[in-house]
């Protein structure tokens, strides 16, 4: 395996291919007693392709099949996980999805059954009726979940075609339009070999997993599928509209903002990489308790605190990011905050940038000792194929100069809000 040092951080990064075209990333932790390894397969909730091979291609397809990989011939994949000693899960995002593990014993059991697990598919028909139906069941916690209901009002708002416009669970006839057969074509296509990541960390030697891997026939057969690809045509200068009203049963108001930013590629080919650095802090300079401008929110009574919940989401060529708060006045705040993200290059002082830099440093230099919170940074950060240790490097080298270049092209972007009010009797 190559070894890449990263002194800084006392930590060392392992990566190879297998001989079967398997990628895979290692990063022992010195002394740790736990293992924990998954796959990452290059396919999320937003959708790419209309058709494949002239089925189509229902949105909610990859969250559906992720939770039925989980059937197994011997039941529950969890079950099975278990009786070998280790925890197993899985997560998806937009652009990947994740099965993982976490043991204290011999992780090789587990690595075996989860090579097994994405690279067959076990589930039957009627196992597609009860997780759509888990998902319906789900879909109505959207219905009642306020934050949930506010971000989909700024996804709608914001985005007139795009994919990230939609929800992988807002859209109920959409997952009962999916068939086994579309989801056996899905997983045919998606989860090949050359789209999968297998990522360990903790209790690992380098050497003796490569060993595990190059005894192992990890083959899967591959199908020469067409696809037609979902054209995206949004028009990343136009909203559908500017503002959101919802009722809701809390007694104080909430307001939050969204961000729609021009193509990934567009950025890509006027800052380089540095844009992917840039968002790695984006989130706590833009609304964090560093943000002078958030603080004084909320001293002039127009803003409750300065808790928020704010997230950057990629997926294909479109990047969403959103933050919202508690309010006391909500109408003045929001007046105040689109003024703020007309001109966010004047409203961010270095000291606040130098301030979230070094929290950043210090919140990730830990995660180098905790074996589960390391792998899911590294799996985070391979999505714009980035090792997670040479992120938290380049953050730290990032100068002010560059950030303010980016925030200069963000305020530039449009950007829409929604408020809630409590409903009355």
């Amino acid at each position: 395996m190559e070894c890449l040092t990263f002194d800084s951080l006392k930590t060392k990064l392992y990566n190879e291919f297998t001989s079967y075209g398997l990628r895979v990333i290692c990063c022992p932790i010195e002394g740790c007693q736990e293992t924990y390894a998954g796959i990452q397969v290059e396919t999320g909730t937003y959708r790419h392709e209309l058709m494949i091979d002239k089925t189509r291609i229902p949105q909610g397809t990859a969250l559906l099949l992720k939770d039925l990989l989980f059937f197994t011939p011997k039941g529950n994949a969890k079950d099975v996980f278990k009786k070998v000693g280790a925890e197993l899960d899985s997560f998806i995002d937009h652009s990947a999805t994740v099965f993982y593990f976490n043991t204290k014993e011999d992780y090789k059991k587990p690595l075996d059954l989860l090579l097994t697990l994405v690279t067959n598919l076990s589930f039957k028909e009627e196992d597609v009726e009860i997780e759509k139906n888990k998902i319906f069941a789900e879909q109505k916690s959207i219905d009642t979940n306020l934050n949930k209901k506010m971000i989909k009002a700024l996804r709608e708002s914001l985005y007139l075609s795009s994919p990230m416009r939609e929800d992988p669970l807002s859209n109920i006839d959409e997952v009962k339009s999916i068939h086994y057969s579309t989801l056996k074509k899905f997983f045919n296509f998606k989860y090949t070999i050359k789209n999968m990541t297998l990522f360990v960390t903790g209790n690992v030697d380098p050497k003796e997993l490569h060993n595990i891997l190059a005894s192992r026939k990890f083959i899967k057969p591959t199908y020469n599928f067409e696809s037609t690809l979902l054209e995206n045509k949004e028009e990343y200068g136009e909203v559908s509209r500017i503002d959101n009203n919802i009722q809701s049963e809390i007694d104080n108001d909430k307001i939050g903002y969204g961000i729609k930013f021009v193509p990934r590629q567009e950025l890509f080919e006027k800052f380089g990489d540095d844009i992917f650095i840039c968002y790695e802090i984006l989130n706590d300079v833009l609304s964090g308790k560093n943000n002078i401008f958030i603080k004084k929110l909320v001293e002039d009574k127009f803003l409750l605190n300065t808790d928020f919940e704010g997230k950057l989401i990629q997926g294909g060529e479109d990047t969403f990011y959103y933050a919202l708060f508690n309010a006391l006045d909500a109408e003045e705040a929001k007046s105040k905050l689109d003024n703020y993200l007309s001109s966010l290059k004047k409203n961010i002082s270095k000291k606040e940038f130098q301030a979230v830099k070094s929290n950043y440093a210090k919140e990730k230099e830990l995660l180098f000792k905790d074996a589960g919170k390391l792998f899911l940074a590294l799996a985070e950060c391979y999505e714009n194929h980035f090792a997670f240790p040479a992120v938290v490097e380049r953050v730290d080298h990032l100068s002010y100069r560059t950030f303010k270049k980016v925030l200069k092209e963000i305020s530039n972007y449009c950007h829409t809000f929604v408020i809630t009010h409590k409903k009355e009797n």
